[in-house]
């Protein structure tokens, strides 16, 4: 119990020392905690054209549903359909993923191609570039974050 107490006392004496302000979230929360939920949220679906990728196969589809966007930080979901496309990431941010459903294979340029389940997580570096193919229709939870945008 005293473990506890005095994690909770640190933790309370970090946020509360951090200078940090609540903020208005995407899914209405004031607050310095959001849940990831897509409930109440409207996603935006976009096709290849508006993702910036080449499609190599089938017709895919995508659709974001974002959860927060706060500074430099932007999460939510991302759907796609199968399907497979050439992708490249900006160079200014990195991208952590966690696949939610679904199955897709990623392949860096030159590299070997890498399966990703659901349960299973990646990260994303900036500048990545190489092929993304959903052998399945596909969900992840996404955080991206941006630390030179400077809060922009």
């Amino acid at each position: 119990m005293k473990k506890l107490f005095c994690g909770l006392l640190l933790v309370t004496c970090l946020v509360g020392c951090s200078g940090q302000s609540p903020v208005a979230l995407a899914n209405g929360d004031a607050g310095r905690i959001v849940r990831f939920t897509a409930d109440g949220l409207t996603p935006f679906s976009y096709g290849p054209l508006f993702a910036r990728v080449d499609v190599l196969e089938g017709n895919p589809e995508f659709k974001v549903t974002r959860v927060d966007k706060t500074g430099d930080v932007r999460s939510g979901f991302w759907e796609s359909t199968e399907g497979k496309w050439h992708f490249t990431t900006a160079d200014d941010h990195w991208e952590y993923c966690h696949i939610v459903e679904g199955v897709s294979e990623i392949t860096e340029d030159g590299g070997k191609p890498q399966r990703f389940v659901a349960g299973q997580s990646f990260i994303l570096h900036p500048g990545f570039s190489g092929v993304w193919h959903a052998i399945e229709a596909t969900k992840k939870e996404f955080v991206i974050v941006n630390p030179q945008s400077n809060g922009k």
